[in-house]
């Protein structure tokens, strides 16, 4: 019996290089793909091009931020116009220098002694011990004999050496109470002022002198002249 063979039908060369081809192709695109993915790597947060190099718009990305960053880096930071400043320069001190004043002569203080005695027995009688003033006023000093009996039982109005005595007690607590309301040592114009009028008349013009009755003020006045006039 007869064995049958098969035989393969003959295939043209020009078909078998059609077919490889494509496939030869095919092959080459796949394993370009996969060398392309096997440069990537997936980070945490997306897919980063390892050489971003290979791909020129991500290398362009990246200077471009690069170079922002740097910009915003190294230039200033744009300021508002600020407004003027305004200084307060404090005034200069002016320098004072003191100048010597004229030299004036502080008021005296008021003391009854032998000039100032007799320019008072002068004004009140012309130093006549047996005056007799039209209140009663005794002795040359014209002291009322109410004020007398307070610094002496004697009644020798008239003896210079008493009316003397009683003159410089009464001068010395006239003196006291002027400087315990007034505030200051009383002067000769004061002390005249204070012999010569009632009690507390002084005191109620505020011990100012011009604000005395014009006779009292001129009468003071000459006492002062004439303690003046025997000094010089």
């Amino acid at each position: 019996m007869r064995r049958n063979e098969r035989f393969l039908p003959t295939v043209p060369v020009t078909l078998i290089g059609a077919l490889v081809l494509p496939i030869l192709f095919i092959f080459c695109v796949l394993w370009a793909a996969r060398v392309s993915h096997s440069e990537r790597m997936v980070g945490n947060h997306g897919v980063f091009i390892r050489d971003p190099a290979v791909v020129p718009s991500v290398a362009e990305s990246v200077q471009a931020v690069y170079s922002l960053a740097s910009l915003q880096l190294l230039s200033k930071v744009p300021q508002l116009p600020a407004a003027p400043i305004t200084r307060t320069v404090s005034a200069a001190v002016p320098t004072v220098v003191a100048q010597s004043l004229p030299p004036t002569d502080p008021p005296k203080t008021a003391v009854l002694d032998n000039r100032s005695l007799f320019a008072l027995g002068a004004i009140e009688t012309g130093n006549n011990d047996n005056e007799i003033g039209q209140a009663g006023e005794v002795s040359r000093y014209q002291i009322m004999p109410s004020v007398w009996k307070h610094y002496s039982r004697s009644s020798y109005y008239d003896d210079p050496q008493v009316s003397r005595a009683v003159a410089q007690q009464h001068w010395s607590s006239l003196r006291a109470a002027f400087k315990n309301k007034a505030g200051r040592e009383p002067d000769n114009f004061d002390m005249y002022v204070l012999w010569n009028t009632c009690y507390g008349y002084y005191a109620s013009r505020g011990f100012q002198p011009a604000r005395l009755d014009p006779s009292v003020r001129d009468r003071a006045q000459r006492f002062v002249n004439l303690i003046e006039r025997g000094e010089s």
